[in-house]
């Protein structure tokens, strides 16, 4: 699990204030990538216009890690190098490419749940367990971004298979 540890040092340095529903959604992106998301190449594509559209740019870099296989693409950054069609079709692909094991995303939340005192969190261990036991009660389905880390960083980006979009 050394690489979780790693990606979690990478996201606490440039996301300090993430929650604990933040954690839970990068380790759901590291195991399942974008396998929730939409598989219509005009429907990824519509999104994409529409949300870059509404959205202001954050400071993000064009891209982020996201686990062994994904990256998180920055889509204000991404529409200054490609064409929203090639990023619809990386994402896309990407959806079709991984489904991730559930039994895998277990072992991921009780190790970042056994290892919490690892990382500079913002957030108390108390915290972490509700939200825990809150995903599990919503039978592990997909998190959305805190509040916070919303209003703060300004997440509007892809999640991309490695392979799919080469950096």
């Amino acid at each position: 699990m050394e690489e979780l540890k790693e990606l979690f040092d990478i996201h606490f340095e440039k996301y300090p204030m993430m929650r604990p529903e933040d954690c839970i959604k990068l380790l759901y992106q590291e195991e399942f990538g974008p396998s929730h998301a939409v598989r219509n190449r005009d429907e990824a594509l519509k999104s994409i216009l529409q949300e870059v559209a509404v959205s202001r740019e954050g400071d993000s870099e064009l891209f982020t890690a996201a686990g062994r296989w994904f990256v998180r693409i920055d889509l204000h950054k991404a529409l200054e190098v490609y064409t929203p069609e090639d990023v619809a079709d990386w994402f896309v692909r990407s959806a079709g490419s991984w489904n991730g094991s559930m039994a895998e995303y277990l072992k991921k939340l009780k190790w970042f749940d056994a290892n919490l005192d690892l990382f500079p969190t913002s957030f108390t261990a108390d915290e972490w367990k509700e939200q825990l036991s809150y995903h599990r009660g919503e039978a592990y389905s997909n998190v959305h971004h805190s509040k916070l880390y919303n209003s703060l960083y300004h997440p509007h980006y892809r999640l991309i298979r490695k392979g799919i979009w080469e950096f």
